[in-house]
């Protein structure tokens, strides 16, 4: 087709306009972001950041805490569960993200299942079956502990067999102590406390009959903040404490930790494919696979205590590089 040079400006005018006028017609995804914590939480305020960072789908992105850690009574439970359904009705949103479990145990499962909204989910501990995943507008990525792996490679080098671990009477860490002890393992103790004092006296209890102390996240004991907790370890413990728990780095000598980059970044691809146009009930759920040792050192010197030194040849980072590592 031949176009008259002299209609050319006219004629580039209106194709102009009516690319402008497609993009402008472009509405953005709307997205909710389901968190069953709350701001604040490091772990999970790290996952919905670096999921930010990665999506590339134009999308509205909107954010609902249900603070389920702090406030997990059966009336308070109640309370988050109607005010994410009220959430989500007054967004309507074309996809959910469900962070962690509650927002799966509270409101996926029985609310959304099989539904025509697609749901991605991620920080489930262990297992998503048992919320019923997958369904048929599901996806997600499921996080795995490290503890027990932890503790075979510090045994391996010298530091000791037996080992008592403090978990907080919460549905998650009930759900990582129940995974813990269907595998028996030996010369392995674990307790639930619900408040600082309990915390305390295990903490002793088990500085005295233990070869070192693991400890699950401390949120959700009621009375009980890192600032108490580090000063109790500082002034009466002289064992090894390690963890799994990112938000429990900076109490213990020696950590295992899943990464929270991972979770992040794969809900992001993933996301992004399903609103491309991927059938979601193709993608396969993920088990997380990328963990990082870390040493601190740091508290190590304060409290004269050394590590065997076959476990600095180990891959590991200082807690000082993995803060900066997560900080960027």
């Amino acid at each position: 087709m031949c176009i008259n040079p002299s209609l050319s400006p006219f004629f580039l005018l209106l194709t102009c306009l009516h690319i402008s006028c497609s993009f402008a017609d472009e509405k953005p995804f709307s997205i909710v972001y389901l968190n069953s914590y709350h701001a604040g939480y490091e772990w999970s305020d790290d996952c919905l950041k670096i999921f930010k960072q990665h999506l590339k789908s134009n999308a509205n992105i909107h954010v609902h805490y249900m603070d389920t850690k702090l406030n997990h009574t059966p009336n308070k439970l109640k309370q988050a569960t109607e005010q994410a359904l009220a959430f989500i009705k007054k967004v309507q949103p074309d996809l959910i993200v469900a962070a962690e479990d509650n927002a799966s145990k509270l409101v996926m499962a029985p609310y959304f299942k099989n539904t025509h909204i697609p749901i991605v989910f991620l920080g489930i501990n262990l297992d998503a079956s048992i919320y019923g995943y997958p369904y048929k507008n599901s996806t997600g990525i499921v996080e795995m502990d490290g503890i027990l792996n932890l503790t075979k490679a510090i045994r391996a080098w010298g530091a000791g067999k037996e080992v008592g671990m403090i978990f907080s009477n919460t549905h998650t860490s009930t759900r990582v102590l129940n995974f813990i002890e269907q595998r028996r393992p030996e010369h392995f103790e674990s307790r639930q406390v619900d408040n600082a004092q309990q915390w305390f006296d295990m903490m002793t209890l088990f500085n005295n009959n233990k070869d070192y102390i693991a400890l699950d996240t401390i949120s959700g004991i009621q009375g009980l903040d890192h600032k108490m907790a580090l000063n109790f370890i500082k002034q009466h413990i002289n064992i090894l404490v390690i963890s799994a728990s990112s938000t429990s780095r900076t109490l213990a000598h020696v950590g295992y930790l899943t990464s929270p980059a991972e979770q992040g970044i794969w809900t992001a691809r993933t996301v992004d494919k399903v609103l491309q146009g991927h059938a979601i009930n193709e993608i396969p759920e993920h088990i997380s696979s990328q963990y990082l040792m870390y040493i601190n050192q740091t508290l190590l010197n304060e409290m004269h205590m050394t590590l065997p030194k076959p476990l600095y040849k180990l891959p590991h980072k200082t807690l000082q590089q993995l803060d900066h590592q997560n900080l960027n």
